[in-house]
């Protein structure tokens, strides 16, 4: 190179490594995006263990609140609905819980 562009190919060999190093590689960066919170109505169907640990069900939740005012549902109650993985007391839940509050009012 130096033969071709005299001193200044000799200069720009000398400060290639310089602009390399100093270069940062550049980072991409992609948003973790997690889907929004689905609304309590977008489970069409949801199971309660009763008294007995018997599923019973498949429930809307003004159902559920039904049988919250009856209190045959506490916070301690067990409830299930499809894409959960487990059974959870409503206690757990909040926004299943914060319906069925409503509900007394």
């Amino acid at each position: 190179m130096g033969l071709f562009l005299g001193i200044f190919g000799v200069a720009l060999i000398l400060i290639l490594p310089y602009l390399e190093a100093k270069r940062k590689p550049i980072q991409v960066v992609k948003p973790v995006l997690s889907p929004p919170p689905r609304p309590i109505e977008a489970h069409p169907k949801w199971f309660y263990l009763d008294a007995a640990r018997q599923p019973q069900g498949p429930l809307g939740i003004s159902e559920l609140s039904q049988l919250w005012k009856v209190q045959t549902l506490s916070e301690g109650s067990y409830l299930w609905a499809e894409g959960m993985e487990n059974w959870k007391k409503i206690q757990e839940l909040p926004d299943v819980f914060d319906e069925l509050k409503k509900a007394l009012t």
